[in-house]
């Protein structure tokens, strides 16, 4: 079904993909993809908890009526109580691992080096990936991941829990980068947008699955950990049965590119125009260091340090928002519930959003609508601006998923997991930031939600400057190597060209 291929000589590895189009293998490996997306969701939703403080109980009823002690000085060496007939009950995230009381300042500290981590993963893992391709480095993450969350669930200390989640944070980045480009490279272009929205609904879906578990286990929290861990591990399976992505492998084993798009075609081929062959094969050209020549090119340097920005001020509104549901009046829970569950529909209206508008106007609209839902704590009350906050937190989520795919669809292909890199690192910057802005929103909620607001308007001016759509997959590209010809291969004889020299019917 692939003889096409061996003769034709002028067709792009993308336009192979794309004439392939969708049938069972992508669907199969769509699928594979959003489960990942939502399990690794689940990972990074774990974190969310860590805010969630121990509750405080009147033990023997006499000192009812009293406020619950609060404030630090009330706690004794040993973490307990120092007032009289106060106790900690039930368990939480902070008494599990001792987050409380003097260690307190470990809470946000905590989650600054799981996103720390993350940055350091992101900074290595696209260049790991543009060298050994895709399939090893995602089994290999997925491998980690499982393995760091269980170290979690086993650590005894404050400081083992810390340097678990430094780890932890290192598997999320990595396998977050492997995932994406990996799903995003096996199917065609034109489905980009919908693999973007999809993916991030499903990793919603995956949060608010966490959120039900860790309500049911809030007693358990060890346990919420190995349950993460323990459904993580089969993932490794996906890329152990997927072909190598044919985009990456063109320019360095063109046989290998065919070989892995004859299995993408099992079952789902629509037959495309066939073009004359040439008489002599085709020929490539193989750029070298391809990301040090977006550094040096003004142009491109322009772009990635946009992209940059705007990756800083998304994920610093997105997780200080996604993580400050414990600051937000009403039960803990409930709001991460809500927080997990907004971004749902989200994805859905994006894709016709998308379609109609394009990317820069979605975005720009989105971040100036986060912007004022985001100002409305200064003249609201803090219930009513509650719900202006989960509308806003789902005005962020747009543009970060935006800006995600954005991302994705300016890079070429040798070059894609290197700057998605580059771009999720910058992004960690802010999201190392988040946990002290949502530790400020306990004292002052108001001025954390303007910062979030005018950071958010930032990343709106830097999208303006954006490309409205650059495709890698254009045969204009000079940094594209998906536009190398596919060559000949000397063995197989073209049937369209008889031995007798004429061309057949």
């Amino acid at each position: 079904k692939l003889q096409f291929l061996y003769f034709i000589g002028v067709m792009k590895v993308t336009d192979a993909i794309d004439s392939i189009g969708i049938g069972r293998f992508q669907v199969a490996h769509l699928c594979s993809a959003w489960l990942a997306g939502a399990v690794l969701s689940s990972n990074v939703m774990l974190m969310y908890y860590v805010n969630i403080p121990p509750s405080v109980v009147c033990q023997g009823g006499w000192c009812s009526g009293e406020k619950a002690p609060s404030d630090i000085a009330m706690c004794n060496d040993d973490g307990t109580l120092s007032k009289a007939g106060w106790k900690w009950s039930g368990s939480s995230v902070q008494l599990e691992w001792g987050l409380q009381c003097e260690d307190e300042w470990k809470v946000p500290f905590s989650q600054s080096v799981f996103f720390f981590g993350w940055l350091i993963a992101s900074l290595f893992a696209g260049q790991f990936s543009d060298r050994h391709g895709r399939k090893v480095p995602l089994c290999v993450s997925l491998f980690l991941l499982g393995s760091s969350c269980m170290a979690c669930g086993t650590a005894s200390t404050a400081d083992a829990y810390i340097v678990c989640k430094f780890l932890h944070g290192a598997a999320v980045g990595s396998a977050l980068l492997y995932i994406y480009v990996f799903g995003f490279e096996l199917l065609p272009s034109s489905k980009a947008s919908f693999f973007g929205t999809s993916y991030f609904t499903l990793s919603a879906l995956g949060s608010g699955s966490t959120a039900l578990l860790a309500y049911t286990l809030r007693d358990e929290w060890r346990s919420v950990c190995y349950a993460v861990a323990v459904v993580t591990f089969p993932l490794m399976l996906w890329p152990l049965k997927a072909p190598e992505s044919p985009r990456w492998l063109t320019g360095i084993d063109e046989t290998a590119a065919l070989a892995s798009l004859r299995r993408m075609a099992d079952k789902t081929w629509k037959a495309p125009q066939v073009l004359e062959a040439e008489d002599k094969p085709s020929t490539q050209t193989n750029i070298r260091n391809p990301f040090f020549r977006i550094l040096f090119d003004s142009k491109n340097r322009v772009t990635l340090m946009q992209l940059m920005l705007c990756w800083f001020c998304c994920a610093l509104c997105y997780f200080g928002l996604g993580l400050g549901g414990a600051t937000l009046p009403g039960d803990d829970y409930v709001n991460g519930t809500i927080l997990s569950v907004v971004e749902m529909p989200v994805y859905i209206i994006l894709q016709f959003a998308l379609n109609a508008l394009g990317k820069k106007t979605t975005m720009v609209g989105s971040c100036i609508g986060a912007a004022l839902c985001c100002f409305s704590f200064i003249p609201l009350s803090l219930k009513v601006a509650k719900w202006c906050s989960f509308v806003g937190q789902m005005l962020v989520t747009a543009s970060f998923t935006i800006i995600y795919i954005w991302t994705s669809e300016v890079l070429a292909a040798h070059v894609r997991a290197t700057v998605m890199g580059v771009c999720t690192a910058s992004g960690k910057l802010g999201s190392i930031i988040a946990p002290y802005t949502v530790h400020l929103a306990g004292s002052d909620l108001p001025l954390a939600m303007c910062i979030y607001g005018c950071v958010i308007l930032v990343s709106a001016g830097a999208a303006c400057g954006l490309p409205q759509h650059v495709s890698a997959d254009t045969e204009h590209d000079p940094l594209d190597t998906e536009a190398v010809l596919i060559p000949t291969l000397p063995d197989e004889p073209s049937p369209c060209r008889s031995t007798a020299g004429h061309t057949p019917p």
